[in-house]
C-alpha cells in the first residue's frame, strides 16, 4: 500500500511538481555517482541497488515517483558512463530541453499509471461494498422465506443496515422504529445508535 493512500492523496499540481523535482533532483545525484564510478563492478552494484531503490521508491510512495526517478537514473548512467560520455558539466540548452521532455514524459507516463491504479482500488472497494450488500439482502431474505417473526426480522434488518451504514459511512446506527399514528411509535430492532423509519 503507498504511503499516499495512508495519509491522503496529495493534490494533483503538487504531485506533479514534487515527481518532477525528484526526478531532476536525482538525475544531479545518479550524474555524481556515475560520473565516479571507476570500475564495471562497481557501476553494476550502484545499478543494482538503484533498481532497488526505484521499486521501494515505487511501493511505498507511488509510481508517479517512481517512473521519473528510475529515468533519471537511466538517464545519468547512459550519459556519464556509457560510451560515448559525455563531460561532467551543466548541461547545454539543447541537451536541457531534452532532459526538461524526458522527465515530463516519465512524470505523465507516472501520473497515468498512479491514476489507472487508484481506479482500480476504488472498483475494488465498490465491488466488495456490493457484495457486502448482496450478502445481507441474503441473510435477511432467507429471514423472510424462512417466516421468521416480525421481532427477529426487523431485528436482522437493523442489524444489517447499521453493519452496512457503519462499514460506508463510519456512523454505527442502532434503533429502528416505525411510527403508528401521530406519537405512537413502534421499536422494531436496534444496533449501534438511532435509525429511524417513519
Amino acid at each position: 500500500m503507498a504511503a499516499r493512500e495512508r495519509t491522503g492523496q496529495l493534490p494533483l499540481a503538487a504531485e506533479i511538481t514534487l515527481a518532477f523535482a525528484a526526478g531532476a533532483s536525482t538525475m544531479v545525484l545518479a550524474a555524481v555517482a556515475f560520473h565516479s564510478v571507476g570500475s564495471a563492478v562497481l557501476a553494476v552494484v550502484l545499478s543494482i541497488g538503484y533498481a532497488a531503490a526505484v521499486v521501494a521508491i515505487a511501493w511505498w510512495i507511488g509510481i508517479v515517483f517512481a517512473v521519473p526517478v528510475g529515468l533519471a537514473g537511466f538517464l545519468a548512467l547512459d550519459w556519464y558512463y556509457l560510451p560515448p560520455t559525455h563531460p561532467f558539466q551543466f548541461p547545454a540548452s539543447v541537451d536541457l530541453v531534452d532532459l526538461v521532455l524526458y522527465l515530463g514524459v516519465a512524470v505523465l507516463l507516472g501520473e497515468l499509471a498512479e491514476h489507472a491504479i487508484r481506479q482500480a482500488r476504488e472498483a475494488e472497494r465498490a465491488r466488495g461494498l456490493i457484495a457486502d450488500e448482496q450478502a445481507a439482502l441474503r441473510r435477511v431474505a432467507t429471514l423472510v422465506a424462512r417466516g421468521a417473526p416480525a421481532s427477529e426480522l426487523f431485528a436482522a434488518v437493523a442489524a444489517e443496515a447499521g453493519q452496512l451504514l457503519d462499514d460506508v459511512h463510519g456512523v454505527p446506527h442502532r434503533l429502528l422504529r416505525r411510527r403508528d399514528g401521530r406519537r405512537a411509535r413502534r421499536r422494531l430492532g436496534s444496533r449501534g445508535r438511532r435509525l429511524r423509519f417513519r
